[in-house]
C-alpha cells in the first residue's frame, strides 16, 4: 500500500508521455519506437535478468551478515560480465542494421543499445531497496525516473530530425543522470569498496537467477509479446496505433496490483 501513491504518479506521467508523444511521432515512428523497446526488453531479461533478481534474493541474507558492500561488489562485478555480453551482442546488432539487415534507424539502435546498458543499475538498485524496505530510496529513484525520462525524452522527439532516436536519446540522458546520482549515494557500484569478488556467491546468482528468468519471460510474453507479432502482420504503424490505445488503458487499471506487488515480490522471492 505504501507504494500506492508512487505508482499512482508514475501511471499519470506515463498517460501524460503517451498522449504528447503519439502527438509529436507519426504512428509507425511510435509503432518502432515500441518495437525497439520490446526486443530490448527481451535481450534485457536473457542477459541482466538474473543479476537484477540476485537483489532481491541475497539483499536480506547479505543484510544479516553485515556484508552489504560484499554483494554490492559481486552484483557490480556480474552487471560488468554481462555489460560486455550487451556491448558485443549491440555491436553486432548495429553492424546488421548498418548493412540494411533490418529496416531500423541505426542511430535509433545505438540509443537503444545505450539505454539497455544503463537500465539494469537502476533496477538493481531498486530492487535491492524494496528487498530492504527502504520504501523512500525505491519512491526518489522510481519518480526521478520517471519524470526525466518523460520530459528528455519528450525534449528529444522534439529536437532531433529522427523522432525515434530522439526519444531513446532523452531517455538514455535520463537513465545516465540517474545512474550518475546512484553511484555518488552508493560508492560500491563504482567498485570502489575493497575486498575480493566471491564466486560462490555469483555462482549463488546464476543458480538462482537463471531459473526465475522463465517467470519474467512468461510475464514478458503475456504483456508485451503481442507488439511483435502484430508488427509482423500489419506494420509498425498498426503497432503504434493499437500501443498507445492499451498504455492509456493499462495504467489506469494495472497501477492499484502493481503497487501491492511492489510490496509483496520481495518476501515471495526469499520465501
Amino acid at each position: 500500500v505504501a507504494y500506492l501513491p508512487v505508482r499512482a504518479v508514475q501511471a499519470v506521467v506515463s498517460v501524460a508521455t503517451v498522449v504528447i508523444l503519439v502527438r509529436l511521432m507519426a504512428p509507425s515512428d511510435y509503432g518502432m519506437y515500441v518495437v525497439l523497446l520490446t526486443w530490448s526488453s527481451l535481450l534485457s531479461i536473457c542477459f541482466f535478468n538474473w543479476v537484477t533478481m540476485a537483489a532481491f534474493r541475497f539483499y536480506e541474507e547479505a543484510q544479516s551478515a553485515k556484508n552489504l558492500s560484499g554483494l554490492y561488489r559481486d552484483l557490480a562485478w556480474a552487471y560488468l560480465l554481462m555489460a560486455c555480453v550487451w556491448i558485443t551482442v549491440g555491436g553486432a546488432v548495429i553492424g546488421l542494421v548498418a548493412k540494411g539487415v533490418f529496416e531500423v534507424p541505426v542511430a535509433a539502435v545505438t540509443w537503444l543499445v545505450l539505454l539497455g546498458l544503463l537500465e539494469p543499475i537502476v533496477v538493481m538498485y531498486q530492487n535491492a531497496n524494496m528487498a530492504g524496505r527502504h520504501i523512500g530510496n525505491v519512491a526518489a529513484v522510481t519518480l526521478s525516473d520517471s519524470l526525466l525520462r518523460a520530459v528528455l525524452g519528450v525534449c528529444g522527439a522534439l529536437l532531433f530530425e529522427g523522432k525515434v532516436a530522439g526519444v531513446l536519446a532523452g531517455q538514455f540522458v535520463a537513465c545516465g543522470l540517474i545512474v550518475s546520482g546512484l553511484s555518488l549515494q552508493v560508492r560500491t557500484w563504482a567498485l570502489r569498496e575493497g575486498g575480493h569478488v566471491s564466486r560462490k556467491r555469483i555462482w549463488a546468482f546464476v543458480s538462482y537467477g537463471y531459473p526465475m528468468a522463465g517467470v519474467t519471460l512468461s510475464a514478458w510474453a503475456l504483456s508485451v509479446s503481442d507488439r511483435l507479432i502484430l508488427s509482423w502482420m500489419l506494420g509498425t504503424s498498426a503497432v503504434g496505433v493499437y500501443s498507445a490505445g492499451y498504455q492509456l488503458g493499462s495504467n489506469a487499471i494495472l497501477f492499484p496490483s502493481s503497487s501491492m506487488m511492489a510490496g509483496a515480490f520481495p518476501v515471495l522471492i526469499r520465501e
